[in-house]
């Protein structure tokens, strides 16, 4: 029964090492999935920002193609101007388009460098699917499009200004024009601004979102460690008492049994002891017997006397016999056996 009661307890100190076991390796590989997700969201949203800094960086090279077309008096230039315009907000659609569908851009960034002039980088970005669509993607696609019509009708003003006709009254056509460019631009960047803004808060909120998570699992880890930790050390400490305990009743049986055995032998050659004794004390009287018997036989008695002698004489003979067998036993018993040399007859 003890034995079993310790076998119950090994298995449950093995079963909670495994539990323990496996419980951290299930919230480790859970909060690496958790961190896996935030990562990506931080990722994510820094893919925002970056195609937000592009959009601005788009606008600002309208805006200084409006200025540029301004100066311009041949019409190739305008033509140029008109199409490199026309290049720059399709990016600015484009971008927008990802911002509000997701997708990939592939990005040039100028280094400068005697053996790398340009270097690209591909900026995937995940539209979540609970997100709505943003006052910047509604504000900014409409302002495309007048920013498109009004290229015409810059490049009509310049084109007129250079056919010599009115020239002092459209080059302040001109002026006006422009001057009212910069709230058209202004606006535009403070949309992009905007969205830079609130990629940049989002990915605060994120990571702070991320650093709570990880340290709530953080502590949870420890506590399922302390726990494990803690039921490993109550059970083996039970485990070691009654390992100690049994310890002490097998040493206890083991003395207890030892006394048994050492009053078993001393009883054992007591017994011996007294047998020897008895025989030497029976022997004594015996041979008197005997010897007298044989005295008697060989006196002068009637047939039935003589007969009633011999009987004495022969179980006489017959009991010392037994009690040399005793003696003998008792010899081997207490391990003092002599080896005798005596004649005998073969035969």
């Amino acid at each position: 029964m003890v034995h079993r009661h310790y076998i119950v307890n090994l298995a449950i100190l093995i079963g909670v090492f495994v539990l323990g076991y496996f419980s951290l390796m299930g919230i480790h590989l859970f909060f690496e999935t958790i961190k896996e997700k935030f990562d990506k969201a931080i990722h994510n949203e820094q893919a925002r920002y970056r195609i937000g800094e592009r959009i601005i960086a788009h606008i600002g090279s309208v805006e200084s193609h409006y200025y540029k077309m301004a100066t311009l008096g041949a019409q190739t230039g305008i033509e140029r101007i008109r199409k490199d315009i026309f290049n720059e907000t399709q990016a600015i659609r484009q971008l927008l388009d990802i911002l509000e569908h997701g997708g990939t851009v592939d990005m040039e960034v100028g280094l400068n460098l005697p053996d790398i002039e340009v270097t690209k980088e591909v900026i995937t970005y995940v539209r979540p699917p609970d997100k709505r669509s943003s006052i910047e993607f509604i504000d900014l696609s409409p302002k495309l499009a007048s920013l498109e019509a009004k290229i015409d009708e810059l490049a009509h003003f310049v084109i007129k200004r250079e056919s010599q006709d009115n020239a002092e009254q459209t080059e302040q056509e001109i002026v006006i024009f422009l001057k009212q460019l910069p709230t058209h631009f202004i606006r535009m960047k403070e949309n992009a601004a905007r969205l830079l803004y609130e990629s940049r808060q989002e990915m605060l909120h994120v990571k702070h979102q991320s650093e709570m998570e990880k340290a709530f699992y953080e502590k949870v880890q420890y506590a399922v460690a302390s726990s494990v930790i803690l039921l490993i050390i109550i059970l083996g400490t039970l485990l070691a008492r009654g390992i100690l305990k049994t310890n002490r009743e097998l040493l206890k049986s083991n003395k207890n049994a030892k006394a048994l055995a050492f009053k078993a032998q001393m009883a054992d050659r007591a017994k011996s002891q007294f047998l020897a004794n008895m025989s030497h004390e029976i022997r004594t009287p015996l041979n008197g017997i005997i010897g007298f018997a044989n005295i008697l036989m060989q006196s002068a008695l009637t047939v039935q006397n003589r007969e009633y002698a011999r009987i004495i004489y022969e179980n006489s003979h017959a009991l010392l016999d037994i009690i040399n067998d005793i003696l003998d036993l008792s010899k081997v018993e207490q391990g003092s056996v002599e080896i005798l040399q005596e004649p005998f007859a073969t035969e």
